[in-house]
């Protein structure tokens, strides 16, 4: 039995219905068959995509938070899908130096 089952959604790969296992906070399996687990929920034929990724986002922190920080930034990249960001910074100091950076 897996921790929890997303079941009855879509996939880009898969013209059919699936199922995901998931077992301590991975994907354990997919299957066109039925799957069991503690907990189940049925997705009702959505489509389930993969985190995105943003290689270049600019939080603006140190210096400049009253236009971004780290924590609304990444929320708000949760919020859109994105589960990695990579911070390009833009503050103030400048982070051009490894001794800025520390």
């Amino acid at each position: 039995m897996f921790d929890l089952v997303l079941k009855n959604l879509r996939l880009l790969d898969y013209s059919d219905c699936v199922s995901i296992a998931i077992e301590d906070g991975k994907i354990a399996k997919i299957s066109k068959s039925s799957i069991e687990g503690d907990k189940e929920i049925d997705l009702n034929g959505q489509l389930v995509l993969p985190g995105l990724i943003d290689p270049h986002v600019h939080f603006r922190d140190p210096g400049l938070t009253y236009k971004e920080d780290f924590k609304t930034g990444s929320m708000a990249a949760a919020h859109g899908g994105f589960t990695f960001v990579m911070d390009m910074p833009n503050t103030v100091p400048k982070t051009n130096t490894y001794e800025s950076f520390k």
